[in-house]
């Protein structure tokens, strides 16, 4: 997979300081619907039909990715019903701690038949968003190509634990 980010100035690399949640290529290009942390409050304030929402989800650690992470699924489809193109989350992470997200982020993902289709999501990181993005007017554009996936049958699994050995990956 590759890639890249663009939000106002800033340039975003898919797999070194961007991630996609979702495994599937991306190319969209929009203005930015600015709506701070992502609040109930923040995101009823703020047309999302036809852009790209943009959430400044501030530090972000082992203390509270998986709060974060955990409503994923639900704010993607809840910006989808309302028009969003794509979601791209802000975060300020440790280098280790980015690592860790993106490889597992970037690695192989199961996909269930019959999936939803949800709204693109990425998360990029770095010390500080830019404050030209916040501003009205302000674009981005995602653009992913490559995005390698394969379905897999889960019907009643509990969990998908990939291995580390490259060799055994596809059997």
């Amino acid at each position: 997979q590759s890639g890249k980010i663009t939000l106002g100035p800033a340039t975003y690399k898919s797999g070194v300081d961007a991630a996609q949640v979702n495994a599937k290529d991306v190319g969209v290009n929009g203005p930015i619907a600015y709506a701070g942390k992502g609040s109930k409050e923040e995101l009823a304030a703020v047309d999302v039909k036809g852009k790209i929402v943009l959430m400044d989800m501030g530090k972000v650690d082992q203390s509270n990715v998986s709060k974060l992470y955990r409503g994923m699924g639900a704010l993607q489809k809840t910006l989808k019903d309302n028009g969003a193109l794509a979601l791209i989350e802000h975060w300020d992470t440790a280098p280790a701690f980015w690592s860790e997200m993106a490889g597992y982020l970037g690695g192989s993902k199961p996909v269930e038949e019959g999936q939803p289709d949800l709204l693109p999501a990425i998360l990029v990181n770095s010390a500080k968003l830019d404050d030209a993005v916040i501003k009205p007017g302000a674009t981005a554009n995602i653009a992913i190509s490559g995005t390698k996936t394969r379905t897999l049958p889960l019907k009643n699994v509990m969990a998908y634990n990939q291995g580390t050995d490259a060799g055994l990956r596809e059997q």
